[in-house]
């Protein structure tokens, strides 16, 4: 699989990075884990801002990837305590990137369904490659 290879290479973007996912459809919230895993560590999955917060309080990931709505609320509260401590917010969501406020668009976004060559595109323009 060719998306596999390309974030086994050398300079992997996530390379020994913690990366915070929260996510909540199991199945993509995996799939994005199995991406981590390639080179680093994931931190959760959470399914909730409030699973994500307790998550935060125990670690300090280098990345955040974020749905943007999760059953029902929206994970801007949590965005707004990552932006404060400084940790890149990766968004990957079924939202057209034209609806996000003008506050959140210099951050990171892929579409769903995950494409894993913009995936890493996202996270290696976040400066995380390393």
């Amino acid at each position: 699989m060719r998306g596999r290879a390309e974030l086994k290479r050398p300079g992997r973007p996530l390379a020994d990075k913690d990366v915070l996912i929260v996510e909540d459809r199991y199945l993509m919230a995996q799939d994005l884990a199995e991406v981590v895993r390639l080179g680093g560590r994931v931190v959760g999955p959470a399914n909730s801002v409030q699973g994500a917060a307790g998550l935060l309080a125990q670690s300090k990931p280098d990345l955040a990837m974020l749905d943007i709505s999760l059953q029902g609320e929206t994970v801007f509260p949590l965005a707004e305590e990552l932006e404060r401590r400084e940790i890149p917010i990766l968004f990957v969501t079924g939202y057209d990137q034209a609806v996000m406020l003008p506050r959140w668009k210099s951050h990171g976004c892929v579409a769903k369904p995950l494409d894993r060559q913009r995936l890493r595109v996202e996270i290696e323009r976040l400066q995380l490659a390393g």
